[in-house]
């Protein structure tokens, strides 16, 4: 008997809605041209953490690779755990 089990399809880890890829992509056109978006969590806060975004020029070995809608994200492999299956939208107010 075949004991291997039929491996289930891991959702994304992260998604972008059509207006958080259109706002990168004006970032990446402009002022933040060359550079990529990454992602991490860092120790603050009265809950612990806080999610912390900056530019870099290129992925680091512990970068996970997040791209949706023809934008690329770069995500911190310590940050993961915490953003799995997350949405990231932007809007204006």
């Amino acid at each position: 008997m075949d004991d291997q089990r039929a491996r289930r399809a891991l959702p994304p880890l992260m998604s972008l809605t059509d207006g958080a890829a259109d706002r990168l992509r004006a970032l990446y056109a402009k002022g933040q041209q060359g550079k990529l978006l990454r992602i991490a969590v860092k120790t603050k806060g009265c809950s612990g953490l806080a999610y912390d975004l900056s530019w870099t020029d290129e992925a680091a070995p512990s970068d996970e690779t997040v791209s949706d809608k023809g934008v690329t994200v770069l995500i911190d492999r310590k940050a993961t755990l915490f953003l799995i299956g997350t949405v990231m939208d932007y809007e204006v107010k």
